[in-house]
């Protein structure tokens, strides 16, 4: 297992973590220009205990920020299978991006458990294989399970 480095090219980093926000925020901003923020969708009698909308998108990307310094860390090892789990961690982050895509704006109820449930166990399994290889990396990456599996209990609970 790789040594955590602070000395790493902040620069890069700074880079990733710009490139991963701005990407969120542009999705961010089109799921609200549509209205995509599942206000409509209901899951429950009356209101679940999902936050607000804008809560939902910061804590996404601060995720993001987090799967960025994961793929970060990875990417930019000398170790040659820490670079190929970096793919890995970008092709997890770019199915967090398409989620509201494909469950059709949240509307589909089945799309919606199935892409929470895939989430939980591929940022699980990511925390698992990343463990050996890079801890911060691992400990960023159970991060999204750990919303989402909140948020699947928020989304099916009825408030009150």
């Amino acid at each position: 297992m790789e040594k955590f480095n602070f000395e790493r090219n902040l620069k890069n980093w700074l880079i990733c973590v710009t490139v991963f926000i701005a990407v969120t925020m542009v999705i961010n901003g089109l799921i609200a220009l549509i209205g995509w923020e599942g206000g409509e969708t209901r899951f429950t009698e009356g209101p679940n205990r999902l936050p607000p909308g804008w809560i939902i998108g910061l804590v996404w990307t601060i995720l993001f920020i987090g799967m960025a310094s994961a793929f970060w860390l990875l990417a930019s090892s000398t170790e040659i299978t820490s670079r190929r789990k970096a793919g890995e961690v970008l092709a997890f982050a770019i199915f967090c991006l398409s989620y509201p895509i494909f469950t059709m704006g949240f509307s589909v109820h089945f799309l919606v458990f199935s892409g929470n449930l895939l989430c939980i166990v591929w940022s699980s399994y990511l925390t698992g294989v990343l463990r050996d290889i890079s801890r911060p990396a691992s400990a960023l990456m159970v991060l999204p399970a750990i919303w989402v599996c909140y948020a699947t209990w928020a989304l099916i609970t009825p408030a009150g």
